[in-house]
């Protein structure tokens, strides 16, 4: 069975406290949290246990993320020598934007999709982290890596997922997910 493994991170400062998205490498981990399918189970990562998540990365058959390429391989290329853009990946905002012609909102898709949402956004996470809220600040990742996993897994099943236009339209769409290798 192939390992899939889904990721997301939360991180300990905001692109304004690091001078731009350019920077995002500066904004450093509070936590990355992953699903195995293989383990079948939520794996959690502290900044200083990152070389794990390394492991764990290097060894999965797909590496599956939202914005995954854009934003969570930028923070992590802090902490590693090795190219994260080498792994077997699958950014699902990437295949959904290029589809939709324009970036779709994790949210959106999963409250459209799934009817399931997020429980809060970016700045809620820096602001559990710096408020030492680190209990909450890992349900708010996991909850984003599920989300992630099931929109993958309905997409998969369904050869579609949907999400809302500005306008409030609903809008369904073809994905691939599952098959020629994503």
């Amino acid at each position: 069975m192939a390992d899939l493994v889904f990721l997301d991170l939360e991180t300990r400062r905001t692109d304004e406290d690091v001078g731009g998205w350019d920077h995002a490498q500066d904004m450093r981990v509070a936590v990355a949290v992953t699903f195995s399918t293989e383990t079948d189970r939520f794996h959690i990562f502290e900044e200083d246990e990152l070389e794990f998540l390394f492991e764990q990365l290097s060894r999965a058959d797909l590496v599956v993320g939202y914005n995954i390429r854009g934003f969570d391989y930028r923070v992590l290329s802090r902490y590693t020598k090795a190219s994260l853009a080498g792994l077997p990946t699958l950014d699902l905002m990437d295949d959904v934007g290029q589809v939709a012609g324009h970036r779709v909102k994790l949210d959106n898709l999963a409250r459209t999709t799934l009817d399931d949402a997020k429980t809060g956004s970016g700045l809620d996470a820096v602001r559990l982290f710096r408020e030492g809220s680190m209990y909450e600040l890992v349900e708010y990742c996991v909850q984003d890596v599920r989300l992630t996993r099931d929109l993958y897994d309905h997409g998969c099943r369904n050869g579609k997922v949907a999400f809302r236009e500005a306008d409030g339209t609903r809008r369904e769409i073809a994905v691939t997910w599952g098959r020629h290798g994503s």
